[in-house]
């Protein structure tokens, strides 16, 4: 499958598992409502908040729609329009892939575009998503009459690129049908996966179970490294805060047996490599490798 190259590609795709969890903070003078409905209007850096969401609402949203800038050399004073073609690839990576990561298997993601960026956004989200999970092309009028300043086309509609979160079966690779106790281990993590044809569910431990499934992805999607800081592993792994305190019981608890599980059953291997600052562990590198 063709995909595209550009400067800073390396780290760029990387830069989704860079941003760190962040808490999100009601504001009382500006809410309204029921607090319980679930609805939400926040504020801040749309990358931090798709992340923030995701201990929350991994694999449950059922539509997202998204109006990304056009990149039509514009300036408006919220709102860059007049990013360099390599910075607009950069900035809508890592925002599809936490996005993919919300949605529900049954789900659909609706984006806006023109033909500024339309084109390379189609490559871009074939390779998160998977060319068998775009849907449609819709077209949309957005003028009525022709514009008399035209240089060449006077153009009349705009795009909205449709995928599914599972649009159809790669090569090698199924959906599967999980059994009652698999079903039960993720939907305790939250979490889901698509499956090579030769995984086997067997595990038992529900943290075993969601790093076997970012390794999946991630072998998948050829970026076979996830480095992250202990905070972020622990709401990425669904680890309680009062869980597993001692670094040296988190090691042997969660990280010896799920790489015991996922050598046995899976389909690839797994190591980690932690990083410290003076005696405490910072950071935890993972390698999957198939």
């Amino acid at each position: 499958m063709p995909i595209l190259h550009w400067l800073t590609r390396d780290r760029d795709v990387k830069a989704a598992d860079a941003v760190p969890y962040r808490l999100l903070e009601r504001d009382a003078a500006l809410s309204a409502g029921a607090p319980g409905s679930g609805n939400m209007l926040i504020h801040g850096d749309n990358l931090e908040a798709l992340k923030s969401l995701l201990p929350y609402y991994r694999g449950q949203l059922k539509c997202i729609y998204i109006d990304p800038p056009y990149n039509t050399r514009s300036a408006f004073e919220h709102y860059d329009e007049n990013l360099e073609h390599s910075q607009w690839l950069a900035m809508i990576w890592p925002r599809l892939e936490l996005l993919r990561e919300l949605l529900n298997e049954d789900g659909s993601i609706w984006v806006s575009i023109d033909d500024n960026e339309g084109h390379y956004l189609k490559v871009i989200m074939d390779e998160v998503f998977g060319r068998a999970s775009f849907l449609s092309t819709m077209i949309w009028r957005k003028n009525y009459s022709p514009k008399s300043t035209a240089r060449h086309f006077s153009e009349d509609h705009d795009y909205i690129l449709v995928y599914a979160r599972s649009g159809g079966v790669e090569s090698g690779w199924i959906e599967w049908e999980f059994t009652a106790d698999a079903r039960k281990l993720i939907q305790e993590s939250e979490t889901y996966a698509v499956l090579n044809r030769q995984a086997v569910l067997g595990f038992r431990s529900s943290y075993a179970l969601k790093l076997y499934e970012i390794g999946a992805l991630r072998i998948h999607r050829r970026q076979p490294t996830w480095r992250c800081d202990i905070t972020a592993l622990r709401a990425a792994l669904g680890i309680a805060p009062d869980v597993y305190k001692d670094f040296a019981q988190l090691r042997r608890k969660v990280f010896q047996t799920a790489k015991s599980e996922i050598d046995q059953l899976a389909h690839f291997r797994v190591e980690w490599k932690e990083t410290r600052q003076g005696r405490a562990v910072a950071e935890v590198e993972f390698r999957f490798e198939a």
